[in-house]
């Protein structure tokens, strides 16, 4: 028996079990948002943690939406990252005043998960699938620049 729980725990160890980390895995905080009008928006009116390690990611989002609701999003899924191809599948999502009034848990349909990525520069740049916004990842962290012209700013806390 003991030998079944070492033999695990070596091939935890070494790291068998666990997809290998992407350029954009990390632990990322949202430190302010630019409105399409020029207006700063800094917490504590808009706060988020976004997780990407290994496969998997879970995003919590606060801030007051354009009626001056206060919004929410968490959702847990995956997802793929390769210098070509990002893509991703909501697994659970709960979203308060985001898409519409209310409160909602339908994941988003999509028709495909996937989007070309594109790199200049050391940067990653892809449209999010199922989204209006464009994301691009550097090394210190990303910007998410939303159809409407708003810009979230999120910067790398923990590799």
């Amino acid at each position: 028996m003991i030998f079944k729980y070492v033999a695990l725990a070596s091939i935890i160890g070494s790291g068998a079990l666990a997809a290998p980390l992407t350029p954009i895995d990390g632990t990322y905080e949202l430190t302010h948002r630019v409105l399409a009008s020029g207006k700063v928006v800094r917490p504590p009116d808009v706060r988020a943690i976004y997780t990407m390690l290994r496969g998997r990611f879970s995003l919590n989002l606060f801030f007051k939406n354009a009626k001056g609701r206060q919004a929410t999003e968490a959702s847990i899924g995956r997802f793929t990252f390769t210098p070509t191809r990002y893509c991703e599948w909501i697994e659970v999502t709960a979203r308060v005043n985001i898409d519409r009034p209310g409160v909602t848990n339908e994941k988003p349909v999509l028709k495909n998960h996937c989007a070309p990525v594109r790199r200049a520069g050391g940067k990653y740049s892809f449209v999010a699938p199922g989204e209006n916004v464009t994301v691009t990842y550097s090394a210190n962290g990303f910007a998410a620049r939303i159809d409407n012209g708003d810009t979230d700013y999120w910067t790398k806390i923990a590799p």
